[in-house]
C-alpha cells in the first residue's frame, strides 16, 4: 500500500493576506497543532491507522483554536495518506468522506 506525503501549506498572497487579517497565518506552528499531532500518533501506535474525526474525538476537551486546523493536521512527514476513505462522523461533515492515515 502507497501513500502520498503532502508538502507544507502554501497559501497564494491572497490567501496568505486574508488568513493573516483572521489571525491564522502560523497554524502549522500552532502550538495545539503539535498536540493534536501527537495524538494522530498515538491513536495509529493503537488501532493503526487515524482520520481527522478521529483526532477531533480525541481532542474534545482542547478544541483546535480554528476549524482550518484540521486541514493542516496530516500535512507532515510523520503521516503518509492510505488508499481508503471513511464517511465523516461529524455531522458538520454532511457524510462526506476523510481521508485515512498511517505513520509513515
Amino acid at each position: 500500500m502507497t501513500g502520498t506525503v503532502l508538502a507544507p501549506y502554501q497559501p497564494t498572497l491572497d490567501e496568505g493576506l486574508r488568513l493573516q487579517r483572521e489571525g491564522i497565518a502560523s497554524l502549522e506552528r500552532h502550538p495545539w497543532l503539535e498536540r493534536a499531532r501527537l495524538a494522530a500518533v498515538r491513536l495509529c501506535e493503537l488501532q493503526g491507522w487515524v482520520t481527522s474525526d478521529d483526532v477531533q474525538t480525541w481532542m474534545r476537551d482542547d478544541p483546535a483554536p480554528h476549524p482550518n486546523c484540521f486541514g493542516a493536521l496530516f500535512h507532515d512527514k510523520r503521516f503518509v495518506a492510505t488508499d481508503k476513505t471513511v464517511v465523516t462522523t461529524r455531522p458538520q461533515g454532511r457524510c462526506r468522506r476523510v481521508v485515512v492515515w498511517r505513520l509513515a
